[in-house]
């Protein structure tokens, strides 16, 4: 099993653990320099990664030991370099690629096709709303008004629209059949009582 390292940036953050072939890979992508902080991640020790046995470099260390500097961000060739606050996060794609847009909905992305405008969150949660007060028993025209809502917010992002609608369609058809039932009853009750 060979030893793992955190990177220790000079603010503090630490990013790893990682394997000496993957800080080879980021000291061949100037990420990592023969000045950068590692962390042993089995005994906790700090020590330069121009230390580190197999850790190659493609510069050889010159004179002597130069104050950290912060590892240059990933880039590809023909790809414009960035400035990026952390580099070992989300670097920079390879020219040509594209990430394929994901079919599922996320809130959090306001520029993708996962957020909704204001209007149709308020629809969605109106719609989840009527759901909560029809499983409560709170009317059986709830759901109905639910799944009218659920409509509306499917015209501007179906996958976020289809969990309230069939919840509410399916509370719907049980209050449906639930009134159908009393009425039923009572028609009994009251229709032996008069003969």
């Amino acid at each position: 099993m060979s030893t793992k390292f955190f990177v220790v940036m000079p603010d503090g953050q630490k990013y790893g653990p990682a394997e000496v072939d993957m800080l080879t890979q980021w000291a061949a992508e100037g990420r990592l320099t023969h000045q950068s902080i590692l962390e042993s991640a089995d005994t906790g020790q700090r020590l330069p990664a121009g230390s580190v046995q197999g850790i190659l470099f493609l510069d050889a260390p010159s004179g002597p030991a130069a104050p950290p500097q912060q590892p240059r961000p990933f880039s590809s060739p023909g790809v414009p370099s960035h400035p990026q606050s952390n580099p070992y996060e989300n670097p920079i794609p390879p020219a040509g690629f594209s990430q394929p847009p994901s079919p599922y909905a996320r809130p959090h992305d306001v520029s993708g096709s996962g957020a909704l405008d204001p209007q149709t969150q308020n629809n969605l949660i109106i719609s989840w709303v009527m759901f909560g007060l029809a499983f409560a028993g709170c009317g059986c025209i709830t759901p109905w008004i639910g799944m009218h809502f659920a409509k509306k917010v499917e015209a501007v992002n179906p996958a976020v629209a289809k969990a309230p609608y069939i919840c509410n369609l399916i509370l719907g058809i049980l209050s449906a059949i639930g009134v159908l039932l009393y009425v039923f009853v009572m028609l009994a009750v009251f229709g032996s009582a008069s003969r």
